[in-house]
Formats: C-alpha cells, structure tokens, sequence
C-alpha cells in the first residue's frame, strides 16, 4: 500500500491543524490562544504588526480571566491598545507590568453563534479530507492505467483508502463533539 503512510501523514496534519484551529474559538474558559494571534503595532507605525505570543507571555489566571506578562514593557499600551481595538469583548486593564484581560460570560447567541462556527471549520475539515482521498484515488486509477497494478488490487487499494477516510472523518466528528460540548456548558 504505497499510498497509505503519506495519505495517513495528510490526514494526521489536517487533525493536528484543526485542533489547534479550534483553540481560537471561545468557549466558557479563558484560553491564551484567544488573543495570542492579535497583531500589535508596538514599534512605530513604519514597523510590521506582531502577534501578541511574540510580545508575552499569557497565562490563565481563573475562568475568564488572561494575564499578559510584556518581556519589553515599553509595549504595554499597545498591547491593551491591539486588544481593545481586535474587538472581541474582552475588558484589558493595564496594571503597571501586566494587563489582565477579562472575558465577559457568554450569552446563548454568542454560543450559537459559536457552534455554527464551528460547524462550518469542521466542514472544511471533511471536504479537505475527502478532497484528499480523490488525489489518492487517481494515482491509484492512474497505477492501474500504467498497469503497475491489477483490477484486484486496485478494489483492495481503494477499500484500505475507504476504511482509513472514514477513520478520520470519525475522528473530526468527534473533535467537533467535544468542541460543541464545551461551547454550550455554562
């Protein structure tokens, strides 16, 4: 089965990608990956934004609440400054070394809203994966074609291809499941 240790590599770097995807959608708890992408303009306007993870250190200080950590804390203010202005709800308070941001609970619309969100990345998951699993199946027809392989093992070839698609495909559902299940409990 030549196809299987890359197409199960494909399918194990789509996984970890939608994990971590995932982190940035909110749920009841705070989470450093909520703000850590939120570029900040901390060195004069002619310079490049830079996300906050390479500014801070965050941390989770209780449910809601994040504590940012700046190395250089001449980039506090525009640190509060980028997270007020990203516009996610959040309340940041500069407290003299560290800002701790406040996460407001959220609302069941909010959570909806979330869950309808997640719905739509897990689709993209599935039509990734299975977008992968036609690229498979022309170079097997293809092996065929070239007469690398037979009509048997073709129908084996894609049957294996079937069964490991349908793994990950259980697998993102289940990913999904969980997520769900954490966006909607108060």
């Amino acid at each position: 089965m030549s196809f299987e240790y890359a197409y199960r590599k494909s399918g194990d770097e789509l996984i970890l990608f939608l994990r971590e995807d995932l982190k940035s959608l909110r749920t009841g708890r705070a989470s450093p990956a909520l703000i850590e992408s939120i570029p900040v303009s901390a060195y004069g306007e002619g310079s490049a934004p830079v996300p906050i993870i390479q500014l801070a250190s965050i941390s989770v200080s209780s449910a809601r609440s994040l504590v940012l950590q700046p190395w250089d804390k001449t980039v506090l203010k525009h640190i509060e400054k980028a997270i007020i202005q990203a516009n996610l709800g959040f309340h940041a308070s500069n407290e003299g070394d560290k800002i701790r941001v406040m996460l407001p609970d959220l609302t069941e619309e909010q959570r909806r809203e979330y869950v309808k969100i997640l719905k739509a990345k897990l689709e993209d998951a599935r039509i990734k994966m299975r977008g992968m699993r036609e690229k498979v199946r022309e170079d097997i027809l293809g092996q065929e074609k070239e007469k690398l392989i037979g009509e048997d093992e073709k129908f084996r070839q894609f049957k294996k291809l079937e069964e490991i698609t349908k793994d990950y495909i259980t697998a993102i559902d289940e990913i999904g499941k969980h997520k769900e299940e954490d966006i909607m409990s108060v």
